[in-house]
Order: C-alpha cells, then structure tokens, then sequence
C-alpha cells in the first residue's frame, strides 16, 4: 500500500514569544487545526508535532498527486486571518511542505525516525507568495 508523509510548520508572528497557555495563543492553534483537519480525508492522521509543526500520514495514496492537492488545500485553508477577541492572527507565505511518499509498510519504524527522513529528505513544496 502506497502511502505519504508531510511534515510542515507555520510562521505564525502574531504568536512568537506568546504565552502558550494564553487564550489567544490556545484559541488560534484550535482554530488552525480546525481548519486543517477539514483539508485531510478521513482516512488520513493529522498530528501536532511541537508548537506550530504539524504531520500528516496520507493512507491509500492511489494518485501521485494527492500529497500537492493536500497542501494546496492546506494553503489555502490557512490564507484568512483568524480572529480572536479583538485580536487578529496571520500565518506567514509562504509555507513550506516535506512531502514523502513511502509504503504503508515503512510506518513500523520509529516516528523520530520517519520524521526525520521527511524533514530531511523529503521533496519541498512551497504553497503561497
């Protein structure tokens, strides 16, 4: 079985230095999630890695291009700014995408390892200007 990796972290300036305890900071990673929970297929698993990074693994992958699909939609998905209170939060263009396609079979390795591999050696794709 055919499967892919992406592994991608956002820009977020509003957000630096920001008390991730803070209901600003906690209200916009929901919101982020959200919307890129809606731009994945339900047989896709959606991970946040650490602060603004996040993972997906792509299961039954029969088109070559439906890792590009995915972080266009992603991109576009995270294009709007979110609105928390009386405050507004922007991601960052461009954001850049690891993208490896693998097999299903590759995943009994260690995640330290698989994502290793993606953010190393995995193809780059660069959505937004």
């Amino acid at each position: 079985r055919r499967a892919a990796l992406v592994v991608f972290a956002l820009d977020v300036p509003n957000l630096a230095g920001a008390d991730s305890e803070g209901e600003v900071y906690q209200e916009s990673l929901k919101e982020i999630v959200k919307r890129i929970s809606s731009c994945v297929r339900e047989t896709d698993t959606l991970g946040l890695l650490e602060h603004f990074e996040f993972g997906i693994i792509m299961n039954e992958v029969e088109d070559n291009n439906a890792p590009v699909l995915l972080v266009n939609r992603i991109a576009n998905a995270l294009v709007a700014p979110i609105s928390v209170g009386s405050d507004s939060v922007s991601i960052k263009a461009p954001i850049t995408f690891n993208v490896r396609p693998c097999e299903a079979d590759d995943f009994g390795v260690s995640v330290d390892n698989i994502l290793n591999l993606v953010r190393t050696k995995g193809e780059v794709v660069t959505v937004g200007t």
